[in-house]
């Protein structure tokens, strides 16, 4: 993917101008050029990388990236299984319930959902946007602050360069400096939510996944989501955890396996398993946080 250096070079006389160049970033970036406007989006790394675990897209969200012409790249790197559901804490029994990827395929209609690296998604929008607009993506430019008037929106960056455009759109994240810059700082709020996040190779934990390539673990204040991605070759990880209390330090924090263990002390033997798999390096955790819906845009 090629993508500009740091500054303001190519950001001139641009209609829409987007701060932030993870998921949301992109697909609005793509959306935007596909519609004829000229967009300039910014990112604060030098360089986009393997970051993340597995992610899931619903139904709506597969329609809307189909929309923007993407349907082939990602039915090409997603995993989509033949079934997938809730499985019972303590017995490792499959929970009753209609099997929507059954229901989707009987109607014709499109995957219930693809299951793939967050990576591998990011870079498919990156790909695409740097397609439709050579120009459009900025690496290492940090926003520090920014004006509006009635004619525009004006962005400084660390760098010192600072860009102007009719429109600007904050798509950086839970710690936005877009919304910190309109609204005011405000911490975000802890949702009462851990996730434990881990990756293994499936051929590691392929008897511990007889239920299939995607399994959701429910019990009391907890829950363990398996599924395959990368053609069935890792096996996804995302433990979620209720407590009262976050004390961990930043956004992603090495975790334990020991810790996760205790955790589920008392559940099924393929729970156990796929956990005491999780790498001792690599298995992170991070609190879950939100924020209040804004009384305006």
């Amino acid at each position: 993917m090629a993508a500009n250096g740091s500054g303001s070079a190519g950001a001139q006389d641009a209609d829409i101008l987007i701060i932030g160049g993870g998921i949301a970033g992109l697909t609005a970036a793509l959306g935007l050029i596909r519609q004829g406007r000229k967009v300039r989006l910014f990112e604060q790394a030098e360089a986009f990388g393997d970051v993340g675990a597995g992610i899931t897209l619903s139904q709506p969200a597969s329609r809307g990236l189909f929309s923007l012409g993407l349907r082939e790249a990602i039915e090409a790197a997603a995993d989509i299984p033949v079934r997938a559901g809730g499985a019972d804490w303590r017995t490792g029994e499959r929970l009753g319930g209609p099997d929507q990827m059954a229901i989707a395929r009987e109607r014709g209609d499109i995957p219930y959902f693809y299951q793939l690296h967050r990576a591998d998604m990011h870079a498919i929008l990156a790909d695409a946007v740097a397609v439709a607009d050579p120009e459009a993506i900025t690496l290492g430019a940090q926003m520090t602050r920014l004006e509006q008037d009635a004619n525009g929106v004006t962005a400084h960056f660390a760098d010192g360069s600072c860009v102007r455009a009719p429109i600007l759109a904050g798509a950086d994240g839970i710690n936005s400096r877009v919304r910190a810059e309109l609204f005011g700082e405000e911490n975000p709020r802890f949702t009462g939510q851990v996730a434990y996040r881990f990756l293994i190779p499936f051929e590691d934990v392929r008897h511990h996944m007889h239920l299939g390539p995607s399994v959701n673990y429910l019990g009391p204040n907890r829950q363990v989501l398996v599924y395959r991605i990368r053609h069935g070759s890792v096996v996804n990880g995302v433990a979620f955890v209720k407590t009262d209390s976050w004390t961990g330090e930043g956004w992603s924090t090495p975790a334990d396996v020991a810790e996760l263990l205790e955790k589920f002390e008392g559940w099924n033997a393929d729970v156990r398993g796929l956990i005491a798999s999780a790498p001792r390096e690599g298995t992170r955790k991070w609190a879950l946080f939100d924020r209040d819906p804004l009384p305006q845009w």
